[in-house]
């Protein structure tokens, strides 16, 4: 695969190397592997570069993050599943994986922003409804009232696992 840097260790033994097979030669052409400086060891740290995936921009816009929180909610499944499927992508398998991923987290990110609107508007909506069952000094209302209490603390505690 060819090799640039420092080629042995201190004992002028080369142990660090990188191994591909045919098919990978085939699908992955310019690929450079590069001997790193070892700050505290005889082993070589080696970088294998893909020279289409280095070349891409990677000053994106905005990070994308993944919300734990959304794990807790089934659609989430969905979402990815969707955002997976519904691509049409390159034929480069590193390409195709970077295409799937920005179309995965584009559509993550819409969904978040909807679940958040709505999510903060169902807490309100509970909360004015809580606060009607209250004012009604009613023996039956006390239950009703628990269970909207139990449902409001859920929504902020998905809230807070953000």
């Amino acid at each position: 695969m060819g090799f640039v840097g420092r080629h042995t260790t201190f004992t002028k033994e080369r142990l660090d190397r990188c191994v591909a097979n045919q098919i990978w030669k085939e699908k992955f052409k310019d690929v450079k592997v590069e001997g790193l400086t070892s700050r505290s060891s005889d082993r070589i740290p080696i970088l294998l570069s893909i020279a289409e995936v280095s070349s891409i921009n990677v000053n994106r816009a905005k990070k994308f993050n993944f919300e734990a929180s959304w794990l807790r909610d089934e659609k989430c499944e969905l979402v990815v599943t969707g955002g997976w499927l519904g691509q049409e992508s390159s034929t480069n398998p590193m390409k195709k994986v970077q295409q799937l991923l920005h179309s995965c987290s584009g559509i993550l990110n819409k969904w978040a922003k909807i679940k958040d609107s709505n999510s903060g508007k169902e807490i309100e909506r509970l909360i004015v409804k809580i606060k009607k069952l209250q004012g009604n000094d009613r023996p039956k209302n006390v239950e009703e009232i628990r269970e909207l209490q139990k449902k409001v603390m859920v929504l902020l505690v998905q809230e807070d696992v953000k």
